[in-house]
This record gives C-alpha cells, sequence and structure tokens, in this order.
C-alpha cells in the first residue's frame, strides 16, 4: 500500500506527467520526420487574401526566409500589406531586420497570376463556402502540376471545399491556433481525398515555420476546436447552476489550464462562437442554457475583448486585468436556472471530464491516427498543462473506471454527457487510451 501511495504522490506523478511530454514530442519529430520522405518542401509560397489572418501568415512566411508573393482584391489592402507585415516582424526582430526581410521576401500582385505560381499556394479568403469553392474553380487550373493548394478554414469541411477541385488530392487544411503567438500547433486537416504527397508537403512547411504540425482528420471542429467547445461550453453552464465567474476560473486555472474559459470566450468572441459553434457541439444548440445566455450577451453588445467588453471589460489602454462589470454579471444572474452547491474538485471535473469524453469519441471516429496526437493538440493547441501530461495521459491515470463513478455526481450538464462505447469498454477492461507507463 506504501508504494501505491509513493508511486502516486502528487511529486511523482508531476514528474511522470513531465516525462510523457517528453515522450510525445520525441514521437512527434519522429512523425514529423517520416512525413519528410513523400515529397521535397516547398520552396515559394503564395497567399490569396491579405485580410488579418493572410497578413499574420505572410509574416511569419517572411520571418522563416521563405519568398511570399500576397494577392487580394482590395488594392488598399495590398499597399499597407508591407507594413503590417513589417509591424508584425518588429516582435521578433529589430525594425531595421524587419523591413530588409519585407523588402527582399515580400511581393504582392492584384492579380492572381505571380501567386499561382508558387510551389504551395493557401487560401486565406472569408469563410463563404460558395466564396472559396469560386476562387478553387478560377484558380486550379493555373496552378503548377506539382503545386498544392492550402486552405486556412477554421470551421468549413475540406471535403467539402474539395468539392469544387479535379484535383482534390493535392488540397488539404492548414489551421494554426489562436492565440496565434502563444500556440504553436498546427492542425493539417486530411481531407477524404487528399494525398500523401500533399500532407507531406504542409507538414514540412508547418515544420519549417518552427510550428507543430499534427494531422487530423476532416471533421466538424477539426481537433481542437473539437475539444475546446466542450471546456467553453461547461464554463457558462456552470454559470446557468449559480456558480460564480470567478469560481468558475479559479478552478481551471487551478488544474492549470493556461486561461479559463471564460476569458478563451472573450479573446475568440461571443458572436464568432456562436456563429460556428453550434455545427460542432450539441451544447451549443438554440434549446441549451449556454446559447441563450451568449445570445443575450451579444444583445448588449458584449461580444468580447476585440468590443471592448464579453464576460469581462477590457477599458482601453488599461494595464489592470480585466474585470467583470455589472452588466455581465446581472446577465448571468439572470441565466440562472437553478443552485447546485458545487465544491472546488466538482468544479474542475466539470471543466475537464467533458473534454475527456469527446477525446473518446475522437478516437472511436478514428479522427487521429494515434491517441498521442489529442495530447499534442490539448498540450500545444489549447494549453492544457504539461504538468498533467496530455489530456489522455491524465484520464489513463485516472482510470476509465473512476472516471465513469466521477462522472454521476457532478452537474447535470456533464451528466447528460453520454459516455462513448470505448469509456465502457476500457472501464470494464482495465485498458486505457495509450501505453503509458
Amino acid at each position: 500500500m506504501s508504494h501505491f501511495v509513493e508511486r502516486r504522490s502528487p511529486e511523482s506523478l508531476q514528474r511522470r506527467a513531465l516525462e510523457n511530454v517528453t515522450r510525445l514530442l520525441e514521437y512527434h519529430r519522429e512523425t514529423v520526420a517520416r512525413w519528410t520522405q513523400l515529397a521535397p518542401p516547398p520552396r515559394t509560397v503564395g497567399i490569396v487574401g491579405a485580410g488579418s489572418m493572410g497578413a499574420y501568415l505572410a509574416a511569419i512566411e517572411v520571418q522563416h526566409g521563405i519568398p511570399t508573393t500576397v494577392t487580394d482584391g482590395d488594392r488598399r489592402v495590398l499597399c499597407r500589406l508591407g507594413e503590417r507585415v513589417a509591424d508584425e516582424l518588429s516582435r521578433e526582430l529589430p525594425q531595421e531586420s524587419a523591413q530588409e526581410r519585407v523588402d527582399h521576401l515580400l511581393m504582392t500582385s492584384i492579380s492572381l497570376g505571380p501567386v499561382l505560381r508558387s510551389d504551395l499556394v493557401i487560401e486565406s479568403i472569408v469563410e463563404s463556402i460558395a466564396a472559396k469553392q469560386k476562387l478553387y474553380a478560377e484558380i486550379e487550373p493555373q496552378l503548377a502540376p506539382d503545386a498544392v493548394l492550402l486552405t486556412n478554414t477554421g470551421t468549413m469541411s475540406v471535403g467539402r471545399l474539395a468539392a469544387a477541385l479535379r484535383e482534390p488530392a493535392r488540397f488539404c487544411g492548414m489551421r494554426f491556433c489562436q492565440p496565434l503567438r502563444q500556440r504553436p500547433l498546427v492542425e493539417i486537416v486530411r481531407g477524404p481525398k487528399t494525398g500523401d504527397r500533399t500532407l507531406s508537403v504542409a507538414v514540412q512547411h508547418a515544420a519549417a515555420l518552427q510550428r507543430m504540425p499534427v494531422i487530423v482528420s476532416d471533421g466538424p471542429g477539426f481537433l481542437v476546436t473539437r475539444l475546446m467547445l466542450p471546456y467553453l461550453c461547461a464554463g457558462v453552464d456552470l454559470l446557468s447552476v449559480g456558480a460564480s465567474p470567478a469560481a468558475v476560473e479559479d478552478a481551471a486555472l487551478r488544474f492549470g489550464m493556461a486561461m479559463g474559459p471564460l476569458r478563451l470566450i472573450d479573446e475568440i468572441g461571443l458572436d464568432r462562437l456562436l456563429q460556428y459553434g453550434g455545427q460542432v457541439s450539441p451544447m451549443l444548440g438554440d434549446e441549451e442554457p449556454v446559447y441563450r445566455l451568449l445570445v443575450e450577451m451579444v444583445k448588449h453588445g458584449r461580444t468580447g475583448r476585440a468590443a471592448g467588453a464579453g464576460f469581462y471589460d477590457y477599458p482601453a489602454d488599461s494595464a489592470d486585468p480585466p474585470v467583470v462589470s455589472r452588466e455581465a454579471s446581472d446577465l448571468i444572474s439572470a441565466a440562472v436556472e437553478g443552485q447546485e452547491n458545487l465544491n472546488d474538485h466538482a468544479l474542475t471535473m466539470s471543466l475537464v471530464l467533458p473534454m475527456l469524453i469527446e477525446a473518446a469519441r475522437m478516437i472511436e471516429e478514428h479522427r487521429v491516427s494515434d491517441p498521442r496526437d489529442i495530447d499534442l493538440g490539448m498540450l500545444y493547441g489549447l494549453g492544457f498543462p504539461p504538468t498533467k501530461g496530455g489530456l489522455l495521459w491524465w484520464g489513463d491515470n485516472l482510470g476509465a473506471a473512476r472516471i465513469s463513478e466521477m462522472l454521476r455526481p457532478l452537474p447535470r450538464f456533464v451528466a447528460r454527457l453520454e459516455p462513448p462505447p470505448l469509456l465502457h469498454r476500457l472501464a470494464r477492461s482495465g485498458g486505457r487510451f495509450y501505453g503509458s507507463p
């Protein structure tokens, strides 16, 4: 018995968790190395769309020495692009060096031709299936024979977008995670007809940008968004059963999450969450408490940090931490649908276990080739604490039987998240999500 207690002591468990993170990184290096054998890396990049994401993509391409050509239908946006890219680069480089890189490596064109001569073309236009498919139909005949086409969509099916292409094998998704400067993960999204050569080019390119590529199969939310939404929705659901915003955020931060769910919702934008989240999570259905509270917040102009107000207020030019305003507190109070007295542990598990349930579903659906890819996504795309070793590794150390028991006394919104058959099978057999020692 004493051996069991020693092995499971917090210090021992944390050490083993960090050792698992090291093993995950080695697994990732080996995976990337295998993909490099299938195709040469791209030497030049073209970007269609010079909006905020297109400009950021141009900046990181130039930062890493890759000749980049950008096109946009708005000549004024193109005229300002060099300045915007230099400003972004100046976060990492001296201003003079940043401007020198822009002068030597960044080109702009009002026409598509120069962009389409690139080895790799990245589409970063408005999130509209019709607009994207129209663009693909126009540019595909002009691409170089070995060129690869990527979409930067965060919300749309790669397979559905590829329906406009005659050669869908050379098309895949490449999604960067928010906040862009803090999350190194890049999701390489395999469509139903994406070829291995295309994946090789995309993986190598993400690695050349010093990002962490993880391949995930096409599906609502891909990997990170699909696992993030249960966390965000659980945070709002806890408000509806009487938990205070401070208690919800503290529960997440105490577990080790990089950001609490309410603050993260503000960063994403409540309006964006409503617009796209319902396509991924049933917890955002229009009959759900989460949906109703978010709608009320948006009606009152509280759409998130970009608007200066969401769950928190963000005064302009203030260095003080954001605070929950009286208006937000009143809206939250009006959304309470019954009080549940939850201790700190119940609050934390109400936030974390919904993510674990969704991760188990992803394994069942074969959305990733290896469960370790889910843990990489959580650690480097969502800010899951390294001291927990990864979401699935943490779950393995709890054990599936214990997880099933822990779900029962939690609030009703967690209780109705029916664990997938995989969790029941593991509970019966004593099996693990993956074979961590």
